[in-house]
């Protein structure tokens, strides 16, 4: 109640809106360990999204604020959410704040990045990018950040939190209100860099690569499959530099070829809005055909479960690529990976799908054809660790042995029989290096 100077007295009641503390973090997307590719996932999942215009207050100079989840989550429920939106987003992808550092605001935000933050006329902008604005045309402070999600000649796109929802707006490259960038692609490299160079004081193990080629054709080749979720990235090669983002799940994409093996992720060839590039496997929503059919391991030390969960039963372990199993179907797990039942030793088990691919044909003929293991050949040199793999055995001459010696600044590899180096035998199928930042040329 209030009294003016008169003394007289008058009274009012108003309800405001209480907005719990206990916020609902963001639902994880199926991380790959890309971060532009994570973060845009991400980011699409939450285009369409609008402020609850039911639940406002209004601010000091009179101005109605909503409530938006994102703001919540970071501790501000009202007002500009567009750092909360990103942060949301960021920590959706499994991005944790010791790898990227957040802040409440665009300004402080490029404070605590220090070299990540690329000024806007020295850098070329990426998909999955963050990009900051200016609050105008000029000079002037410092707005808001989005994140990029196409980039062409003369413009880019962004998925922005604006105070009308988050949509997804264009921009000329050259507009003096872009103030910068983040380059995602490097901040992940340098985070990988640091998590590999402390494994390594740990002695523990560091990421590794595999290269197949000449592997067995999978059914699914020459044929038209879908994109499995929003924002599935065409690259130029297996990891490489994204070519076109690929907006919807279930667009239609037809497969033309098998792109080889990165970290025990199958890459296939595809075409997309006229775009060629390659493709994951766990991108794409594929059936297994009716049964009896069979299919190979993909890797080492490759296990089935009993159940769809990693930490299941143990039923069986295969040490050694190519191992022949008839697959009875093709399920999606709990942890949204795409699994395959099994049979092994007369009973059902479950295997993931990044470790197992297969046949194109079916029939019993197939499984009596290929039943032959893989054999490898391993030699080290130093702190590398070369395996040379085989898809036929009968292919490797006997006593044949892998050395490594030093030619020049790479390293190189041969086959030798009884102290003669012999040419490679045809039918390999992996090369694996332990030590991924070390080149040897065969």
């Amino acid at each position: 109640s209030v009294s003016d100077e008169t003394g007289a007295q008058g009274a009012a009641e108003y309800t405001l809106p209480l907005v719990s503390a206990r916020v609902a973090p963001p639902e994880p997307v199926q991380a790959t360990g890309d971060w532009p590719v994570d973060l845009l996932v991400a980011a699409l999942g939450e285009l369409g999204y609008v402020p609850d215009a039911d639940n406002t207050i209004v601010d000091a100079g009179g101005a109605k604020l909503k409530y938006t989840k994102y703001g919540a989550w970071f501790g501000s429920p009202y007002g500009a959410y567009d750092c909360a939106f990103v942060a949301y987003c960021l920590e959706a992808a499994g991005i944790g704040e010791d790898e990227l550092p957040r802040a409440a605001t665009a300004a402080d935000w490029i404070g605590v990045l220090g070299d990540l933050y690329r000024p806007a006329g020295e850098y070329e902008p990426k998909h999955g990018d963050l990009v900051f604005f200016l609050r105008d045309w000029q000079a002037g402070p410092m707005a808001r950040v989005g994140i990029v999600t196409h980039v062409w000649d003369e413009t880019i796109s962004a998925i922005e939190g604006t105070p009308a929802g988050v949509v997804d707006k264009s921009y000329r490259r050259t507009s003096p209100r872009i103030a910068g960038y983040v380059d995602m692609t490097e901040a992940c490299a340098l985070s990988r860099a640091e998590a590999d160079a402390e494994a390594a004081e740990a002695g523990g193990e560091t990421e590794t690569e595999v290269a197949e080629a000449d592997i067995p054709a999978a059914y699914w080749e020459n044929m038209t499959v879908n994109t499995r979720y929003d924002g599935v990235p065409l690259r130029d090669a297996p990891g490489g530099a994204v070519t076109y983002m690929i907006p919807k799940a279930g667009t239609a994409l037809e497969l033309t070829g098998r792109a080889g093996v990165i970290d025990g992720v199958a890459w296939y060839m595809a075409e997309a809005a006229g775009c060629q590039g390659v493709v994951r496997f766990d991108a794409l929503d594929i059936d297994v055909p009716p049964e009896p059919h069979y299919g190979r391991t993909l890797g080492r030390n490759v296990t089935v479960r009993a159940e769809m969960d990693t930490e299941s039963e143990l039923l069986a372990q295969y040490d050694e690529s190519g191992v022949v199993l008839q697959v009875t179907d093709r399920l999606r797990g709990p942890d949204k990976y795409v699994w395959f039942q099994v049979v092994v030793d007369g009973a059902l088990g479950y295997i993931r799908g990044d470790l197992f691919e297969p046949f194109k044909e079916s029939g019993e003929a197939m499984a009596q054809e290929a039943v032959a293991p893989d054999r490898e050949l391993y030699a080290q040199y130093g702190a590398m660790g070369v395996v040379l793999t085989y898809r036929d055995a009968a292919l490797v001459p006997d006593g044949a042995q892998l050395v490594l010696a030093p030619d020049g600044e790479a390293l190189a590899a041969s086959v030798v029989v009884d102290g003669d180096a012999a040419p490679a035998p045809e039918g390999l199928t992996s090369v694996e290096l332990v030590r991924p930042d070390l080149i040897f040329e065969d």
